[in-house]
């Protein structure tokens, strides 16, 4: 995860370097705006790095265009003279492997004592697509029914299995997976990681320790057999 926020990092120093010689101009002028609409229109920047940090990590590890558009449209709001381009624009070319970019620029207008300025804003970031769309169930419900101890089963449609991480989190690796109706036992957790809520089980089949979503594309992947405590 740190390494992923670094990489962000740096690209959203890109998306700074394009606008730095225009923040830099605006603080020249800035005694004679009052300095009010720099301080502004600086804060307005720092947002903008933000909201194209946060849609190229969920474009980057979920390819939910649903989650992205409501990062985006977040940045919407700012103000009026926001635009965005998401390269592929189409949610579809989006596969695995593929660069997507998400930019966001502003073009600010800054008035006072006789002056007329633009204030070029804007960022972007490019990540590699690392999974196949993924679909995301209602709210996480604030009290999970599970609880550490209770003995569950695991439940998957269309022949798939349920893959258990080394961590909570679908940047970790996967440790093992678990069968249709195999049996483990809840030891920790709940933690929310990427917009799911993640448990450490425990395999009773194979006898090891991992974490899995207990709610993957609309299906409760564990069903629990018995609370223990």
């Amino acid at each position: 995860m740190l390494k992923r926020w670094r990489r962000l990092l740096r690209g959203a120093r890109r998306g700074q370097a394009l606008v730095e010689f225009a923040l830099v101009f605006m603080l020249i002028i800035s005694t004679m705006t009052g300095g009010v609409l720099v301080i502004q229109a600086l804060f307005l920047q720092q947002r903008i790095i933000d909201i194209v940090a946060r849609a190229s990590e969920w474009g980057a590890s979920t390819n939910s265009n649903e989650q992205i558009m409501a990062i985006v449209n977040e940045a919407l709001t700012f103000s009026d003279h926001i635009t965005y381009t998401l390269t592929p624009s189409d949610p579809a070319a989006r596969k695995i492997g593929t660069k997507f970019t998400v930019s966001i620029g502003a073009e600010i207008p800054l008035l006072g004592a006789g002056t007329s300025l633009i204030a070029h804003l804007g960022a972007s970031n490019t990540v590699l697509i690392e999974n196949n769309p993924m679909k995301f169930a209602p709210p996480i419900a604030e009290k999970p029914t599970i609880r550490i101890g209770d003995l569950v089963v695991a439940n998957t449609t269309a022949g798939e299995n349920l893959k258990v991480h080394v961590d909570a989190g679908l940047k970790a690796s996967t440790h093992f997976v678990l069968y249709k109706q195999d049996l483990a036992t809840i030891i920790g957790g709940p933690v929310i990681k990427n917009g799911l809520r993640w448990w450490k089980i425990y395999d009773i089949r194979v006898k090891l320790t991992g974490w899995c979503v207990d709610n993957a594309d609309g299906v409760e992947t564990l069903v629990i057999k018995g609370h223990f405590f």
